[in-house]
Order: C-alpha cells, then sequence, then structure tokens
C-alpha cells in the first residue's frame, strides 16, 4: 500500500526528530545537520560540498524519547488486549451500564445511597502500567551506521574517502551508501508485531487475578437484564425488550397532563444504545405489571432549549453527558407535567 510522503516521514521517530532530517545514525551517535563550521563531522555530497554535522544525542536518548512518545498508544493497545482476554466488550451495553452507574455514583449522582460494588473499574481497566513495564517495551531495532532521508533508511559502510560520491566523514572513517535501504514504515511494522506479543504478555501478567470477579459481575448482570428486562439503579435504568437496549430516567412524581395520571415512578425518559450510550431515539418509557416499554404520547416530546452545559461530551467521562441530559429532561417533564406544550 502507498505511504503518503508526510505519513513516512513521521513514522517511528515522530514528527520532531524527522523535521531534524537528514538524520544520520553511527556509532553511538545521532547526527544532524548544522549551520555551524565546528560540526562533529560532515555529510558531502557527490559535487564535493560539504554540510557539518552536529551531535543531537545518543541512541540511549532516542530510545528513550520513543519511549515517551509511545506511551499513550501503549497504554490504550494493552488495556484492549487485557479486555479481549477478559472476554470483554468496550462496547457491551451491560459492561457500558455498569462502568458509568459506578462512575455516576463516585461522582455523588444518587446522594447517600449506596449500592452493591459491580467492580466497574476492574471491568474497565487493567492494572495501571508501571516504569519497568514501559522499559520493557519493544523499540525499533535501528541499523547502525544509516542515513535516514524522507522516510527511507539507507544503509552505510566504510568506504575510502574520494569524489564523484555521497559521504559521511564523521571521527576517522568515511561512509557511502551500500545501495540498499529499508523504510520507517517497515521498521515500524516489525516494531508492532513484537509489541503484541509484549501487550498479551503484560495482560496475562496483570489481568488473571480480576479475570474472574469481573465476568461474575458482568454475568450476573447480564442474568438479571435478561430475567427481569431491566437494570436499575438509583433512579437510572437500562432497558431491553424487543425495540432494543435503552438507557433511561425515571421522572419524579408529578402529574402527568399528557397521560391524565399520576405518575408515582412509573414514567421514565429513555435514549436508544446503539454502540455507546447518545441521545438518539428520545422515548417515554412506562412500568407495567413489572416490565419497562416504551409508550407512545400524543404530540410527542418538547423539551424546549438544551441547558447550558458544562462539560463538554467529549471531556466528560463516557456516557456522563447523556445521563445529566436524561436527568435534565426527567425533571423538565415533571415540572412542566406535559410532554409537549400541545398536550394542554
Amino acid at each position: 500500500m502507498a505511504t503518503s510522503y508526510k505519513t513516512a516521514h513521521n513514522v517511528g521517530l515522530g514528527p520532531a526528530f524527522h523535521r531534524l532530517a537528514p538524520l544520520i545514525l553511527v556509532g553511538t551517535d545521532c547526527l544532524g545537520l548544522t549551520r555551524s563550521e565546528a560540526g562533529v563531522g560532515s555529510l558531502v555530497s557527490a559535487l564535493g560540498v560539504a554540510h557539518h554535522l552536529r551531535r543531537l544525542c545518543g541512541l540511549r536518548t532516542l530510545h528513550d524519547h520513543l519511549k515517551i512518545l509511545s506511551a499513550e498508544q501503549v497504554l490504550s493497545e494493552y488495556r484492549a488486549e487485557f479486555r479481549r482476554q477478559m472476554r470483554l466488550d468496550p462496547n457491551d451495553a451491560v459492561a457500558c451500564w455498569i462502568r458509568l452507574m459506578d462512575t455516576l455514583e463516585d461522582a455523588g449522582w444518587f446522594g447517600t445511597a449506596t449500592f452493591e460494588s459491580s467492580q466497574a473499574a476492574i471491568l474497565d481497566d487493567a492494572k495501571p502500567l508501571a516504569i519497568e513495564d514501559l522499559d520493557r517495551l519493544p523499540l525499533p531495532h535501528f541499523p547502525v551506521p544509516s542515513f535516514w532521508l524522507h522516510g527511507r533508511i539507507w544503509l552505510l559502510e566504510t568506504k575510502d574517502s574520494g569524489p564523484g560520491f555521497m559521504q559521511i566523514r564523521y571521527r576517522n572513517d568515511t561512509l557511502g551508501l551500500t545501495g540498499y535501504y529499508l523504510t520507517t514504515i517497515t521498521l515500524w511494522h516489525d516494531m508492532q508485531a513484537h509489541r503484541a506479543e509484549f501487550y498479551s504478555t503484560l495482560a496475562q501478567e496483570h489481568g488473571p487475578q480480576l479475570s474472574a470477579s469481573a465476568l461474575r459481575s458482568l454475568t450476573d448482570a447480564k442474568r438479571t437484564l435478561e430475567d427481569r428486562g431491566f437494570l436499575q439503579r438509583g433512579d437510572f435504568l437500562l432497558t431491553s425488550d424487543s425495540s432494543g437496549i435503552r438507557l433511561g430516567h425515571i421522572l419524579p412524581p408529578h402529574r402527568n397532563l399528557s397521560l391524565g395520571i399520576q405518575c408515582q415512578g412509573d414514567l421514565a425518559v429513555s435514549v436508544t444504545y446503539n454502540g455507546s450510550f447518545n441521545r438518539s431515539n428520545l422515548a417515554v418509557l412506562q412500568l407495567t405489571n413489572g416490565l419497562w416499554s416504551p409508550i407512545s404520547v400524543p404530540n410527542g416530546l418538547c423539551l424546549g432549549p438544551d441547558p447550558t452545559r458544562t462539560v463538554s461530551s467529549a471531556d466528560a467521562p463516557r456516557g456522563m453527558d447523556v445521563a445529566g441530559f436524561l436527568r435534565w429532561a426527567a425533571r423538565r417533564f415533571a415540572d412542566n407535567g406535559i410532554f409537549h406544550e400541545r398536550d394542554l
């Protein structure tokens, strides 16, 4: 597959280093161009034009830079592998529900009410990585000596100094191109293959003691949803019927003029679950004979303008923005006593 210049230029070492290209790896040093005449060596073109070189860093520093550059990706891939080994789907509705409810409880959304622990942290995240784990991180194998330019790594060898070819003069050596090269993409893909084994090993080291309890918690919740048709935590619901899975919030007690009934915790406003909790397909649920199910309302639902958000959905923990919207909607409908202004 073709790789763009920009992608090839930045892969492996990151944009900070590639802006300094061409790079030369020789001995234990990483060299780059400098305008200073007091360079540690020179890159001489085939026409004999000399460009001075400076030492950017040692190869060990370059490896440390790559560890920092890779930290976020490593954590994401490690968690994904942890979930895979535990057979937990990060988009599983019940797992999402458990994580969201525990997050809300930790944030004080349920007041002084306490609930049996559902071990959401176990379902959500593996054990945090330690510095020692990153020290074991597989890194690219840099060919030395080599010349890096535009996503290609040209291999170098010792040659006799002379005109007519590009050469690197460093200390007492003269290096020239062998004619062989590999790409940074190839180097990076090879490293990623070794990292897959690394993530698997880490997940096995950190996960086994948590796996049984996490799976038991998730299995119990799924069994309850299957048997009762809903899960409840405080005033939040997760319902499942022929129409699908929905996240709901129970309306406070009030006289509902749209339906002509007194609501006593048997009405809820809900949204559809379609891989994540979002505001799609807002609907009213009613509790009848122990089951929550969507109902039709006379003129649809009208909430008016949304409240001013203090936390954006991008910054909020997964699902909290929707949970806040549902709580606001439930209270708005209860305060109004109607679902739409035309119901009066």
